[in-house]
């Protein structure tokens, strides 16, 4: 089965409290809006000025009106897009949504050989009033086998082939703990806290011949996936994979051939409906739209989890109000994820991410 692309995202989180603090940290790069007022403006400038700072609906004019869903179902049916900024910058404040940096021109890979010349990989960053994500995304195109692509995957993961402007020849892993390290600096932040990466992949095939049947347990299909969701090195040569039922994770309107496969730090999505020449004919977006939003999604819920788990770090939690007010308001917008609210973006995947959190899953009980 040829690959005809591969995309691999990984998403990488800090979590930090100075910005609950008085006084604000000073000469900071950007200085975060934290009040309402302040924040909404915020939004207003960032959907008119055209800079590397943006609105994190705004990605650029020909994919922002296709990869804008996951916005728009978390304002409660308001399209960022299409909607007076004043009123989607309420909006944005009651969701704790971030601001958006590009970082495609910070960071470099060097490419193992041969490369097609058609490989590349991107960086972008999104603040928080409670912490800084970095999510990187590869676009791997045309290879022969499924095998030389998972190579290539593995590759990205973990070869020390990444270069910024202070690092050089770095695996994936210390770049972005380093670039993150930066971004808290730009604003002002001294202390913060790690998190593990979450990953996320689709692939785009060649129609095997087994298209229209369903993944079934230790097939060549579910090694595959498995091998993509955990970059396990070994993957060739595992003689029983985990259990294929407990890793499947339900979608909307699914086929008999579908698999959204995931783990606690992952997810791999398998389409095959959509890897044929018709798909392509009909330029038909789902497979793009669906990856987009549902890996925002993911970083959205990942940030704010990550940020209710460290409250229960945090000294002074009890005399500082804001820091309270924020941490309620974080608990009700995850447990409208777990539930499914119809206020906002719905989707099995992130109920599951929320309910693999065990620690969250605790904390969640005092709010």
């Amino acid at each position: 089965m040829k690959v005809n692309k591969l995309k691999v995202s990984f998403i990488w989180t800090k979590t930090f409290f100075q910005l609950f603090d008085k006084p604000l940290p000073s000469g900071a790069a950007f200085l975060f809006p934290v009040t309402a007022p302040d924040y909404r403006n915020t939004v207003i400038s960032f959907s008119s000025q055209k800079s590397s700072w943006t609105n994190p609906w705004m990605i650029d004019e020909k994919k922002t009106k296709m990869c804008n869903w996951f916005w728009k179902y978390y304002f409660n049916g308001i399209d960022p897009v299409s909607t007076d900024p004043a009123t989607t910058a309420n909006h944005a404040f009651r969701c704790r949504a971030p601001f958006r940096k590009s970082l495609n021109n910070s960071i470099s890979f060097a490419w193992p050989k041969p490369s097609n010349g058609r490989n590349r990989i991107s960086f972008e960053s999104y603040f928080y009033r409670h912490g800084v994500t970095l999510v990187a995304t590869a676009y791997i195109f045309d290879c022969s086998t499924p095998e030389e692509a998972i190579d290539l995957a593995f590759s990205i993961r973990h070869d020390s082939c990444y270069s910024s402007e202070s690092e050089t020849s770095k695996s994936l892993t210390a770049v972005s703990i380093h670039i993150l390290d930066l971004l808290c600096k730009e604003v002002g932040v001294t202390v913060s806290y790690d998190a593990q990466p979450f990953s996320f992949v689709a692939l785009d095939m060649e129609s095997p011949g087994n298209a229209n049947q369903a993944v079934a347990q230790n097939d060549e299909v579910h090694r595959l996936l498995h091998a993509l969701a955990t970059f396990d090195s070994q993957w060739k040569t595992i003689a029983a994979l985990p259990d294929l039922g407990k890793h499947k994770i339900p979608v909307k309107n699914e086929h008999s051939d579908d698999m959204l496969y995931g783990t606690e730090l992952s997810r791999v999505l398998w389409f095959p409906r959509m890897f044929s020449n018709l798909y392509q004919q009909k330029r038909d977006y789902s497979l793009l739209w669906y990856y987009r939003n549902l890996l925002i999604a993911t970083m959205q819920v990942m940030s704010l989890s990550n940020f209710l788990v460290r409250t229960q770090d945090y000294q002074n939690i009890d005399s500082n109000t804001s820091l309270i007010n924020y941490s309620k308001d974080v608990a009700t917008i995850l447990r409208e994820f777990e539930e499914g609210s119809e206020k906002t973006y719905r989707s099995k995947s992130l109920e599951r991410q929320l309910q693999d959190n065990q620690q969250l899953q605790k904390v969640l009980q005092y709010f």
